[in-house]
């Protein structure tokens, strides 16, 4: 534990001999670790490709652009919370969203979905479907002020390969998915089949954000809502789970725990086997050293927009330097 006062001042495991010359990215805005604003291009969440190429989402829809804002390709939707690449680089995984009317108001219904780089959609499935095969009933929930949700998927990754499992849905080409109160989901390559589906106990309700397999097999998780001594006590954590066991190996929290909560977002990478990125909703972002117990980085100008606070779903770092080259 670290003693926390105050804070405010592509999807691939990065290696540890290079992240610190590797870039932050947000939403569609680009950081240094020193929290210098590199780029910004337009829409709510993008992917960044080694060629140059350019890939945003918004709620209008996926658009692939190449330098310059060459059109390249578009799939109508609603996307949301994050985009990531399979382990090989050659498909996108996306969330998006399908609406329909309820009484006078309407209601979403998550879709999972992995497209080809040229824009074909090769697999999706809809939240409804998933808790159908896993043998959930579905309910509604609110989402705002007079929306209502039946699921709040907000992360999607190919499994690695894993060095050691003695679990048979831990295997590459299979995907984990998290949706906040409902559990996170091992489903097949095609999307088609629940192989795995789980409640996490450590967590008030299920309040989990970014739920990732590392390749050890273990579960990599931003806790919202952790389970603490007392039910008046709310403090969000990271947490690395083994699956077989469901004892949880490693965590992270502040002392005192409540100084560190982040009840509606929230994010984790790896960054080595001694570092994590971590990322809080509203105050910025911060690299942890477990071996330190202290954090090496704080980054407060990823959550920042014209001087203000702004809320952030997840921050990622990645090695940007060849996309950037393009833009320049």
């Amino acid at each position: 534990m670290i003693h926390f006062i105050f804070i405010i001042s592509l999807s691939l495991m990065v290696q540890a001999q290079g992240w610190k010359d590797f870039q932050l990215k947000t939403g569609c805005r680009l950081f240094n670790l020193k929290g210098e604003l590199l780029k910004s291009f337009p829409g709510d969440v993008c992917l960044y490709f080694e060629d140059g190429k350019l890939l945003t989402a918004k709620d209008s829809g996926l658009d692939l652009y190449e330098k310059g804002f060459k059109h390249l390709w578009h799939i109508p939707g609603h996307f949301h919370h994050g985009l990531s690449l399979s382990n090989d680089k050659n498909k996108i995984l996306a969330m998006a969203s399908d609406f329909a009317p309820y009484k006078k108001h309407k209601k979403r219904i998550d879709k999972l979905m992995v497209i080809s780089l040229d824009g074909k959609i090769l697999h999706q499935v809809l939240s409804t479907e998933i808790f159908k095969l896993a043998g959930m009933k579905t309910h509604l929930r609110r989402s705002g002020t007079t929306d209502f949700e039946m699921s709040h998927f907000n992360s999607l990754f190919e499994i690695p390969t894993i060095t050691k499992t003695e679990l048979p849905y831990l295997k590459k080409g299979n995907f984990i998915a998290n949706s906040r109160d409902d559990g996170l989901f091992i489903l097949s390559s095609d999307l088609q089949t629940v192989e795995f589906s789980k409640v996490l106990t450590q967590s008030v309700l299920h309040q989990i954000h970014d739920a990732q397999i590392l390749e050890n097999g273990n579960l990599l998780v931003f806790n919202n809502l952790t389970v603490g001594p007392t039910q008046e006590l709310e403090f969000s954590s990271v947490q690395e789970i083994d699956l077989t066991s469901n004892k949880v190996v490693s965590e992270f929290t502040t002392t005192p725990k409540a100084a560190f909560y982040s009840k509606h977002g929230g994010a984790v990478q790896k960054l080595d086997e001694d570092h994590l990125l971590i990322s809080h909703s509203f105050t910025g972002t911060f690299i942890y050293s477990k071996s330190k117990k202290k954090f090496v980085n704080v980054i407060s100008s990823t959550h920042l927009v014209d001087g203000k606070p702004f809320p952030t779903l997840k921050v990622r770092l990645y090695d940007l330097r060849r996309f950037l080259s393009f833009w320049e």
